[in-house]
Protein backbone atom coordinates (compact mmCIF):
# COMPACT_ATOMS: atom_id res chain seq x y z
CA UNK A 1 0.00 0.00 0.00
CA UNK A 2 1.50 3.13 -1.18
CA UNK A 3 2.19 5.50 1.81
CA UNK A 4 0.31 8.85 0.59
CA UNK A 5 -2.86 6.64 0.50
CA UNK A 6 -2.79 6.50 4.45
CA UNK A 7 -4.85 8.25 6.78
CA UNK A 8 -2.96 7.91 9.37
CA UNK A 9 -0.91 11.04 10.44
CA UNK A 10 2.01 11.83 13.51
CA UNK A 11 3.41 14.45 14.66
CA UNK A 12 6.15 15.43 17.48
CA UNK A 13 5.22 18.52 19.84
CA UNK A 14 8.50 19.69 21.35
CA UNK A 15 8.48 20.09 25.08
CA UNK A 16 10.06 23.41 25.98
CA UNK A 17 12.90 22.31 28.51
CA UNK A 18 12.87 18.58 28.07
CA UNK A 19 13.42 17.93 24.29
CA UNK A 20 14.86 19.37 21.39
CA UNK A 21 14.72 18.17 17.55
CA UNK A 22 17.85 16.05 16.59
CA UNK A 23 18.98 15.55 19.93
CA UNK A 24 20.34 12.53 20.80
CA UNK A 25 20.43 13.25 24.14
CA UNK A 26 18.39 14.51 27.55
CA UNK A 27 18.75 18.36 27.80
CA UNK A 28 19.47 17.90 31.52
CA UNK A 29 23.05 15.76 30.37
CA UNK A 30 23.48 19.06 27.58
CA UNK A 31 23.64 21.45 30.15
CA UNK A 32 25.82 18.99 32.46
CA UNK A 33 28.28 18.61 29.65
CA UNK A 34 28.72 22.37 29.00
CA UNK A 35 29.59 22.74 32.31
CA UNK A 36 32.01 20.61 32.25
CA UNK A 37 33.26 21.81 29.09
CA UNK A 38 33.33 25.35 30.96
CA UNK A 39 35.56 24.57 33.71
CA UNK A 40 37.80 21.90 32.05
CA UNK A 41 37.42 22.25 28.21
CA UNK A 42 38.23 19.87 26.06
CA UNK A 43 40.79 16.84 27.09
CA UNK A 44 40.54 17.30 30.71
CA UNK A 45 37.00 17.53 30.57
CA UNK A 46 36.82 14.49 28.56
CA UNK A 47 39.10 12.73 30.99
CA UNK A 48 35.90 13.43 33.75
CA UNK A 49 33.68 12.27 31.82
CA UNK A 50 34.85 8.86 31.07
CA UNK A 51 35.37 8.85 34.94
CA UNK A 52 31.74 9.62 34.83
CA UNK A 53 30.68 6.57 32.36
CA UNK A 54 29.33 9.69 29.99
CA UNK A 55 29.89 9.75 26.55
CA UNK A 56 31.25 12.79 25.33
CA UNK A 57 34.64 13.48 23.67
CA UNK A 58 36.95 16.48 23.71
CA UNK A 59 35.09 17.69 20.52
CA UNK A 60 31.92 17.10 21.42
CA UNK A 61 32.38 18.86 24.85
CA UNK A 62 34.38 21.82 22.63
CA UNK A 63 30.97 22.22 20.44
CA UNK A 64 28.73 22.98 23.41
CA UNK A 65 30.70 26.26 24.11
CA UNK A 66 28.60 29.00 22.95
CA UNK A 67 30.89 32.04 21.97
CA UNK A 68 29.54 35.01 24.08
CA UNK A 69 27.49 37.99 22.98
CA UNK A 70 29.48 40.99 23.17
CA UNK A 71 27.34 44.24 24.00
CA UNK A 72 27.27 47.15 21.69
CA UNK A 73 28.17 49.43 24.52
CA UNK A 74 30.35 49.15 27.08
CA UNK A 75 29.50 49.21 30.48
CA UNK A 76 29.28 51.91 32.88
CA UNK A 77 31.97 50.85 35.09
CA UNK A 78 34.64 48.77 32.90
CA UNK A 79 37.50 46.87 34.30
CA UNK A 80 40.73 45.69 32.20
CA UNK A 81 43.08 44.01 33.13
CA UNK A 82 45.97 41.69 31.53
CA UNK A 83 45.98 37.72 31.94
CA UNK A 84 48.28 34.95 30.56
CA UNK A 85 47.23 32.47 27.67
CA UNK A 86 51.06 30.88 28.45
CA UNK A 87 52.80 32.65 31.31
CA UNK A 88 55.65 34.84 30.51
CA UNK A 89 54.74 34.05 26.53
CA UNK A 90 51.20 35.62 25.52
CA UNK A 91 49.15 37.93 27.17
CA UNK A 92 46.01 38.96 26.24
CA UNK A 93 43.32 41.47 28.45
CA UNK A 94 39.97 40.77 29.85
CA UNK A 95 37.17 42.96 29.96
CA UNK A 96 34.78 43.08 33.27
CA UNK A 97 31.64 44.54 33.44
CA UNK A 98 32.45 45.42 37.39
CA UNK A 99 29.00 46.81 38.38
CA UNK A 100 27.12 42.99 37.17
CA UNK A 101 30.33 41.18 37.95
CA UNK A 102 30.74 39.71 34.46
CA UNK A 103 33.03 39.21 31.41
CA UNK A 104 32.37 41.72 29.01
CA UNK A 105 35.12 40.54 26.48
CA UNK A 106 38.41 39.13 25.96
CA UNK A 107 40.74 40.65 23.67
CA UNK A 108 43.83 38.56 22.15
CA UNK A 109 47.24 40.53 23.32
CA UNK A 110 47.34 43.66 25.79
CA UNK A 111 48.23 46.63 23.65
CA UNK A 112 46.93 50.13 23.68
CA UNK A 113 46.06 49.98 19.81
CA UNK A 114 43.76 46.63 20.92
CA UNK A 115 42.09 48.22 23.58
CA UNK A 116 41.73 51.77 22.04
CA UNK A 117 39.79 50.41 19.16
CA UNK A 118 37.88 48.11 21.22
CA UNK A 119 36.97 51.47 23.52
CA UNK A 120 35.69 53.02 20.16
CA UNK A 121 33.39 50.20 18.62
CA UNK A 122 31.73 50.23 22.40
CA UNK A 123 31.45 53.77 23.86
CA UNK A 124 29.15 54.28 26.81
CA UNK A 125 31.48 53.69 29.84
CA UNK A 126 32.00 56.37 32.19
CA UNK A 127 34.67 54.73 34.74
CA UNK A 128 37.60 52.64 33.78
CA UNK A 129 38.95 50.38 36.41
CA UNK A 130 42.84 49.08 35.46
CA UNK A 131 45.94 48.86 37.11
CA UNK A 132 48.77 50.74 36.67
CA UNK A 133 49.89 49.67 32.98
CA UNK A 134 51.06 52.44 30.86
CA UNK A 135 49.50 50.59 27.86
CA UNK A 136 45.92 50.59 29.37
CA UNK A 137 46.07 54.42 30.29
CA UNK A 138 47.14 55.51 26.80
CA UNK A 139 44.52 53.95 25.00
CA UNK A 140 41.82 55.37 27.40
CA UNK A 141 43.40 58.99 27.02
CA UNK A 142 43.10 58.01 22.90
CA UNK A 143 40.27 56.67 22.67
CA UNK A 144 37.96 57.45 25.60
CA UNK A 145 39.25 60.70 27.61
CA UNK A 146 36.36 61.83 29.21
CA UNK A 147 36.34 58.87 30.91
CA UNK A 148 36.94 58.32 34.52
CA UNK A 149 40.10 56.89 35.54
CA UNK A 150 40.32 54.63 38.56
CA UNK A 151 43.53 52.72 39.72
CA UNK A 152 42.30 49.54 41.28
CA UNK A 153 43.22 49.35 45.10
CA UNK A 154 44.68 45.44 44.59
CA UNK A 155 47.24 46.41 42.54
CA UNK A 156 48.31 49.53 44.79
CA UNK A 157 48.84 47.14 47.77
CA UNK A 158 50.59 44.64 45.59
CA UNK A 159 52.93 47.12 44.17
CA UNK A 160 53.51 48.67 47.91
CA UNK A 161 53.93 45.51 49.31
CA UNK A 162 57.23 44.65 46.81
CA UNK A 163 58.25 48.25 47.74
CA UNK A 164 58.35 46.86 50.95
CA UNK A 165 59.80 43.68 50.48
CA UNK A 166 62.57 45.08 48.60
CA UNK A 167 63.43 47.12 51.75
CA UNK A 168 63.77 44.20 53.59
CA UNK A 169 66.12 42.63 50.80
CA UNK A 170 68.69 46.37 50.73
CA UNK A 171 69.28 45.48 54.11
CA UNK A 172 69.33 41.60 54.07
CA UNK A 173 73.48 41.63 54.76
CA UNK A 174 72.78 44.61 57.98
CA UNK A 175 70.43 41.94 59.04
CA UNK A 176 72.56 39.40 58.45
CA UNK A 177 75.64 41.24 60.59
CA UNK A 178 73.07 42.03 63.68
CA UNK A 179 71.86 38.56 64.22
CA UNK A 180 75.88 37.07 63.87
CA UNK A 181 76.40 39.74 66.60
CA UNK A 182 73.17 38.45 69.10
CA UNK A 183 74.43 34.66 68.54
CA UNK A 184 77.90 35.32 69.27
CA UNK A 185 76.86 37.25 72.88
CA UNK A 186 74.47 34.40 73.16
CA UNK A 187 76.18 31.16 72.37
CA UNK A 188 73.40 28.39 73.87
CA UNK A 189 69.66 28.26 73.19
CA UNK A 190 67.47 30.06 75.63
CA UNK A 191 66.56 27.37 78.31
CA UNK A 192 62.59 26.39 78.37
CA UNK A 193 60.95 28.07 81.07
CA UNK A 194 59.21 24.99 83.56
CA UNK A 195 56.11 26.72 85.81
CA UNK A 196 54.81 24.33 87.98
CA UNK A 197 51.34 24.11 88.45
CA UNK A 198 51.05 24.25 91.95
CA UNK A 199 52.87 27.39 92.02
CA UNK A 200 50.37 29.24 90.42
CA UNK A 201 47.53 31.48 92.14
CA UNK A 202 43.98 31.38 91.76
CA UNK A 203 43.01 34.37 90.35
CA UNK A 204 39.96 34.69 88.23
CA UNK A 205 41.67 34.33 84.78
CA UNK A 206 43.43 30.90 85.75
CA UNK A 207 39.77 29.96 87.34
CA UNK A 208 37.73 30.72 84.14
CA UNK A 209 40.40 28.88 82.47
CA UNK A 210 40.45 25.44 84.45
CA UNK A 211 36.43 25.78 83.55
CA UNK A 212 36.77 26.55 80.06
CA UNK A 213 39.57 23.62 79.83
CA UNK A 214 37.19 21.25 81.63
CA UNK A 215 33.91 22.08 79.83
CA UNK A 216 35.71 21.83 76.55
CA UNK A 217 36.94 18.16 76.89
CA UNK A 218 34.19 17.43 78.51
CA UNK A 219 32.07 17.88 74.91
CA UNK A 220 34.58 16.32 73.27
CA UNK A 221 34.18 13.26 75.18
CA UNK A 222 30.41 13.28 74.56
CA UNK A 223 30.91 13.64 70.79
CA UNK A 224 30.74 17.06 69.98
CA UNK A 225 32.53 18.45 67.27
CA UNK A 226 34.47 21.75 67.51
CA UNK A 227 32.22 23.48 65.78
CA UNK A 228 29.16 22.54 67.62
CA UNK A 229 31.04 23.39 70.50
CA UNK A 230 32.30 26.89 70.21
CA UNK A 231 28.65 27.54 69.39
CA UNK A 232 27.46 25.98 72.56
CA UNK A 233 30.48 27.96 74.91
CA UNK A 234 30.26 31.41 72.58
CA UNK A 235 34.06 30.62 71.87
CA UNK A 236 35.64 31.04 68.35
CA UNK A 237 36.81 27.57 66.96
CA UNK A 238 40.36 28.45 67.03
CA UNK A 239 39.97 28.97 70.77
CA UNK A 240 38.13 25.40 71.03
CA UNK A 241 40.85 23.60 69.33
CA UNK A 242 43.64 25.67 70.90
CA UNK A 243 42.34 24.30 74.72
CA UNK A 244 41.90 21.31 72.81
CA UNK A 245 45.56 20.79 71.97
CA UNK A 246 47.45 22.38 74.96
CA UNK A 247 48.09 20.88 78.37
CA UNK A 248 46.24 22.62 81.17
CA UNK A 249 48.89 23.45 82.94
CA UNK A 250 50.85 25.14 80.28
CA UNK A 251 47.43 27.31 79.99
CA UNK A 252 47.28 28.27 82.98
CA UNK A 253 50.94 29.41 83.04
CA UNK A 254 50.13 31.78 80.02
CA UNK A 255 46.46 33.13 81.43
CA UNK A 256 48.84 33.79 84.76
CA UNK A 257 51.86 35.21 83.41
CA UNK A 258 52.92 38.76 84.09
CA UNK A 259 55.33 39.10 80.82
CA UNK A 260 58.86 40.34 83.08
CA UNK A 261 60.81 42.81 81.46
CA UNK A 262 63.46 41.48 79.24
CA UNK A 263 62.28 38.52 78.68
CA UNK A 264 62.70 39.13 74.71
CA UNK A 265 66.47 38.57 75.52
CA UNK A 266 67.13 35.00 74.76
CA UNK A 267 64.87 35.24 72.00
CA UNK A 268 66.40 37.88 69.87
CA UNK A 269 69.09 35.56 67.99
CA UNK A 270 66.16 33.29 66.95
CA UNK A 271 64.26 36.19 65.60
CA UNK A 272 66.83 37.68 64.30
CA UNK A 273 67.87 34.77 62.22
CA UNK A 274 64.38 34.23 61.32
CA UNK A 275 63.49 37.33 59.83
CA UNK A 276 66.91 37.82 57.84
CA UNK A 277 66.07 34.14 56.35
CA UNK A 278 62.67 35.65 55.06
CA UNK A 279 63.94 38.70 54.11
CA UNK A 280 61.98 41.12 56.00
CA UNK A 281 58.04 38.55 55.16
CA UNK A 282 57.61 37.20 58.77
CA UNK A 283 55.41 39.34 60.32
CA UNK A 284 55.49 39.88 63.89
CA UNK A 285 52.82 37.90 64.51
CA UNK A 286 54.22 34.48 63.12
CA UNK A 287 57.44 35.07 64.96
CA UNK A 288 55.53 35.80 68.31
CA UNK A 289 53.73 32.17 67.83
CA UNK A 290 56.48 30.49 66.91
CA UNK A 291 58.87 32.24 70.12
CA UNK A 292 56.41 31.91 72.40
CA UNK A 293 56.29 27.54 71.53
CA UNK A 294 59.54 27.85 72.55
CA UNK A 295 58.65 29.20 75.88
CA UNK A 296 58.49 32.87 75.41
CA UNK A 297 55.59 34.59 77.80
CA UNK A 298 56.89 38.08 76.80
CA UNK A 299 53.48 40.29 74.53
CA UNK A 300 53.41 40.24 70.75
CA UNK A 301 54.07 44.49 71.26
CA UNK A 302 57.49 43.69 72.32
CA UNK A 303 58.33 41.38 69.38
CA UNK A 304 57.00 44.02 66.50
CA UNK A 305 59.25 46.29 68.25
CA UNK A 306 62.27 44.68 68.16
CA UNK A 307 61.54 43.69 64.33
CA UNK A 308 61.08 47.38 63.70
CA UNK A 309 64.57 48.02 65.04
CA UNK A 310 66.53 49.54 61.58
CA UNK A 311 65.34 52.53 60.86
CA UNK A 312 64.71 52.51 57.32
CA UNK A 313 62.77 49.48 57.70
CA UNK A 314 60.18 50.68 60.45
CA UNK A 315 60.38 53.93 57.98
CA UNK A 316 58.80 51.38 55.34
CA UNK A 317 56.66 49.33 58.14
CA UNK A 318 55.34 53.12 58.96
CA UNK A 319 54.76 54.42 55.42
CA UNK A 320 53.09 51.21 54.42
CA UNK A 321 50.64 51.46 57.41
CA UNK A 322 49.43 54.99 56.68
CA UNK A 323 48.97 53.63 52.89
CA UNK A 324 46.67 50.96 53.89
CA UNK A 325 44.57 53.59 56.25
CA UNK A 326 44.29 55.97 53.58
CA UNK A 327 42.94 53.05 51.66
CA UNK A 328 40.81 51.18 54.24
CA UNK A 329 38.69 54.13 54.97
CA UNK A 330 39.72 55.49 51.45
CA UNK A 331 40.62 59.18 52.37
CA UNK A 332 41.78 60.11 49.10
CA UNK A 333 42.35 63.56 49.73
CA UNK A 334 45.47 62.62 52.31
CA UNK A 335 47.51 61.49 49.22
CA UNK A 336 49.39 64.19 48.15
CA UNK A 337 50.85 64.83 51.85
CA UNK A 338 51.60 60.88 52.03
CA UNK A 339 53.56 61.18 48.36
CA UNK A 340 55.24 64.44 49.91
CA UNK A 341 56.54 62.51 53.01
CA UNK A 342 57.14 59.06 51.34
CA UNK A 343 59.32 61.02 49.02
CA UNK A 344 61.35 63.16 51.64
CA UNK A 345 62.90 60.39 53.97
CA UNK A 346 61.25 57.12 52.52
CA UNK A 347 64.05 54.12 51.30
CA UNK A 348 64.67 54.31 47.97
CA UNK A 349 61.83 51.58 46.93
CA UNK A 350 59.39 53.12 48.62
CA UNK A 351 59.93 56.90 47.64
CA UNK A 352 60.11 55.22 44.05
CA UNK A 353 56.17 53.92 44.41
CA UNK A 354 55.13 57.13 45.59
CA UNK A 355 56.89 58.91 42.35
CA UNK A 356 54.45 56.59 40.59
CA UNK A 357 51.67 57.45 42.40
CA UNK A 358 52.56 61.08 41.39
CA UNK A 359 52.89 60.80 37.83
CA UNK A 360 49.19 58.97 38.10
CA UNK A 361 47.96 61.03 40.84
CA UNK A 362 44.21 61.57 39.67
CA UNK A 363 43.65 57.98 38.57
CA UNK A 364 45.20 56.69 42.25
CA UNK A 365 43.19 59.66 44.03
CA UNK A 366 39.76 58.14 42.40
CA UNK A 367 40.93 54.73 43.72
CA UNK A 368 41.03 55.39 47.18
CA UNK A 369 38.02 57.50 47.15
CA UNK A 370 35.58 56.11 45.10
CA UNK A 371 33.77 53.17 46.37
Amino acid sequence: MRRAGCRRRTFVEQVSGLSERYRRSSLGLKTWLRQVAVELGGRAGERLCRRMHLAAGRTRLLELLDLPTVPDRSPRVLGVDEFAFRKGRTYGTILVDVEAGRVVDVLPDRTSETFAAWLREHPGAEIICRDRATAYTRAIKEAAPAVVEVADRWHLLQNLAAAVQKTCHQHRACLRKRADEEIARMPEAPPLMQLPLHELPRTQITERTRHRHADIHKLIAAGWTISAIARRLHLDRKTVRRFRDTDLDQLLASANERRPAGVLEPFKPYLNTRFTESLGQASGNRLFLEIRERAYRGSRQVVRKHLAALPDIARACDLARAFAELLRHRRGFLLPEWIRQAEQDAPKPISGFAGFLRGDLDAVTAGLTLH
